[in-house]
């Protein structure tokens, strides 16, 4: 489960992948069952050893825009693939 990571911060569990530039990293989370990917600066990222091609486990932190009843609304960092960058984030119970 997601947790708050710092005021307007929250760490979500992500699969992180090696990033075609030097200090970028391709990333793939879960967001309310969907899975996104991101092209984003390593300093959006905590990872316990370098990217493989194989991923490798970490977190990546987004923006909390607003707190709602049941989750937040959040801005995900760098080149979002596919989706709006801002999205609703269902907090689990």
């Amino acid at each position: 489960m997601p947790t708050n990571g710092g005021p307007g911060i929250i760490r979500i569990p992500a699969t992180i992948y090696p990033g075609m530039f030097e200090g970028e990293v391709h990333v793939t989370v879960e967001v309310n069952g969907e899975e996104i990917n991101l092209i984003v600066s390593t300093d959006s990222v905590e990872m316990s050893e370098s990217p493989s091609d194989q991923g490798v486990e970490g977190v990546l932190f987004a923006e909390i825009v607003d707190r709602t009843e049941d989750g937040f609304l959040i801005d995900l960092p760098g080149e979002v693939q596919g989706v709006s960058s801002r999205m609703k984030y269902a907090a689990v119970r």
